[in-house]
Parts: C-alpha cells; structure tokens; sequence
C-alpha cells in the first residue's frame, strides 16, 4: 500500500476528524499505533490531543492520548467500572518538525503497573512511571464519539501538526513487530488489525466501515510524508520528570 498523503491539522482552527457514536474500540489487550509530525510545542498547560474517545455516558474518556510539555506523549484509558490507571514517559521528548513513528501496548491480562510499554521509532521506552494506580481488567465501552486531533470535553487541546497511518490492534504486538512497521506503511489485511486510517487523501477506515468526517476542513499534504528509508534521531532520551509520555487506563 503506497503511502501518498497524510492529514495536516491547525490547531488555531480546531482542525480534526471524528466518528460519532463509537463502541466498538478493543477492551481488552491492544496495541495503538501512529506516525505524527509536531508544527508546535505545547506550552505550560497545553496539550496536543492525537487520539481520544469520549464515552457519552459520564463524559469520560475511555482512550486519550496527547503530548504534554514540554513535548511528551500522554495517553490513558478508563477502567470499565470507571476506575483509572494512568503513566507517563518522562525519559522521552518528541523533537519539533521531525516525523516520528509511535506506539503504546497495554495488556490488560497482567492488571498490573507494568502492563503498559511505549515504542517510539520501533525502539522501547519502557514501561512509564505510573500517576494513577488500579488493576485493570477491561476497558471502558458504550457509545461515545472518536477523534483524531481534537478532545471532546476539552476543546482548546487540539493537536498542531501532522498524523499519519493511525491503527488499532486488538493484541499486543511485540518489539520485532514493531519495528518492522517502522520503514513501511502497514497492509490493511495485516493480523490482529482492529481498524485504521492510512489518511491517504482521506478519512476512511481501510479495514472496518468507521470511516471518519473532517471538521473544520482538515487538510492532506502530499509532499511532507514520513520518512520510510533514512533513519536519523527523532526521540530524545532526556532525564525523567514529573511529566512525559503517559497511557493510563
């Protein structure tokens, strides 16, 4: 599959891609996977969002992921009896204008602080410093919207550049399988892939029918795609902090 566009988002214009009415994300073991490129950082008390799932009852979020400053991933996700378990990378900064490729595994089978392990350009980060500790043992589901760039209860937290390839599988991948995702756009028909947007000149899903809708008029960009031959630093290893990369359930 060539790879030919990617989605480009301002976050000045609350730029985003959304389906409403989602219950049909993995609850269980999964990985989350995605290519982005940041035009910005996000100041003190900003966050960029790139995934999140709000489901409509409570108005929680049962999956959220953004870059928090000074320029880390955070990610979480809502127990099902609506308890929360949430960590973050402080060992990591996503560099401004270089494309990164990323992925966060949770598995749900362990319930325990160590169930969660971020990749970033097909290398492993670790498995976080946990915020919020609780076992987990199923993810929230019920009906709520998706997004891509834009968090449903907190508008102002919009993402500010560039996604590419977003997927979702419903097993956790290891590190060799990650990696080798690294330099190639992922096959559609590829196993254990619960769905995907390869945002190629489109918000389709290329492997269910959760297609999304641009709001705002969300942009493509065919010149500035990610980097699939030459390798060169992206992640920043800095020392740990109170912030960082976070995933929390």
């Amino acid at each position: 599959m060539a790879n030919t566009h990617v989605l480009v988002l301002d976050r000045a214009s609350d730029q985003h891609a959304e389906i409403a009415s989602t219950s049909w994300l993995p609850s269980g073991d999964h990985t989350i996977f995605w290519r982005m490129k940041l035009a910005s950082l996000p100041g003190v008390g900003e966050e960029y969002t790139i995934i999140s799932r709000k489901i409509a009852a409570g108005g929680v979020h049962a999956y959220l992921i953004h870059v928090a400053p000074p320029s880390y991933i955070h990610a979480s996700i809502r127990r099902a009896d609506g308890g929360e378990s949430s960590v973050h990378w402080g060992n990591v900064e996503i560099p401004l204008g270089l494309w990164v490729t990323c992925a966060v595994t949770c598995d749900i089978s362990e319930a325990t602080a160590t169930e969660r392990e971020l990749f970033v350009d097909g290398v492993s980060r670790g498995n976080g410093t946990v915020d919020t500790s609780s076992n987990v043992t199923a993810i929230a589901t019920g009906a709520g919207e998706l997004n891509l760039g834009y968090n449903t209860k907190i508008a102002s937290q919009g993402f500010d550049g560039k996604l590419d390839e977003v997927l979702f599988f419903n097993t956790i991948l290891s590190q060799p399988q990650i990696a080798a995702m690294q330099n190639v756009e992922t096959d559609p028909g590829a196993a254990d892939l619960y769905c995907g947007w390869w945002l190629n000149n489109d918000l389709l899903d290329g492997v269910a029918s959760f297609d999304l809708t641009g709001v705002n008029s969300p942009t493509f960009d065919a010149t500035d795609l990610p980097d699939f031959v030459v390798k060169h630093p992206r992640a920043i290893s800095v020392t740990p902090s109170a912030g960082g990369i976070g995933f929390g359930i």
